[in-house]
């Protein structure tokens, strides 16, 4: 095979992969459903019941999301936790762009933001049972000196900071024992192994204790 002809076969490798790409973007922004400001909740989530340490999900409205969820086979396509409920309910996560203004970062945001109709279109919220009251402190506290950092998303080998490591990483530093199934990834784009907010959900020990989502009027 001469230089030329392996020239021509890595551009049509390049260019499958780029409509491959496109192909899969368009099925699920025409397929999966996206929330709209004229929808409104089918049940407002139990703030009440939210604690430090509390794992709380929602489904995007953004295109990444629905990838994510898609990937996943998941209602949920992003994660965080509670590390404050006095005086407001506050929420560490790493996200790319909840905020113009401060993107790609691990944040400190409002539950109110975090699950607001611009950014949710469906929400849970779990709870770990193997924590103990001091270990949620702990978590939370450990989650917070990472506010501000640079969102990082990549493979299982390599360094990683994005919504769902940001969490696991420092659950294993209180709990080494705790494991979660990583998920193995070929899409055109995006090859290895990843940690989604669905495998939490599949864990024994996370309980859910809400759930709501968006209903179209």
């Amino acid at each position: 095979m001469n230089k030329q002809t392996i020239i021509k076969a890595g551009a049509l490798v390049f260019l499958l992969t780029i409509i491959c790409s496109a192909a899969l973007t368009l099925f699920l922004v025409y397929t999966l459903p996206f929330n709209s400001s004229s929808d409104t909740r089918q049940h407002q989530p139990d703030l009440t019941k939210l604690s430090i340490g509390d794992l709380v999900f929602r489904m995007g409205t953004v295109t990444d999301s629905k990838v994510i969820a898609y990937a996943s086979d998941s209602r949920y396509s992003h994660i965080g936790v509670v590390v404050e409920t006095t005086p407001q309910i506050m929420v560490v996560h790493a996200t790319t762009s909840d905020h113009e203004e401060t993107p790609d970062q691990v944040l400190y945001s409002p539950i109110s933001d975090f699950w607001s109709y611009e950014q949710a279109q469906a929400g849970a919220a779990a709870r770990i049972s193997f924590l103990s009251d001091d270990e949620k402190q702990q978590l939370a506290q450990a989650l917070k000196t990472h506010i501000g950092e640079k969102f990082l998303l990549d493979t299982r080998e390599n360094p990683h900071l994005y919504c769902s490591t940001l969490i696991y990483d420092e659950l294993v530093k209180i709990h080494p024992e705790f494991s979660l199934e990583w998920k193995k990834i070929e899409l055109p784009v995006v090859r290895g192994e990843y940690l989604f907010p669905q495998n939490f959900l599949d864990h024994k020990a996370i309980i859910i204790t809400d759930e709501f989502t968006f209903t179209k009027k």
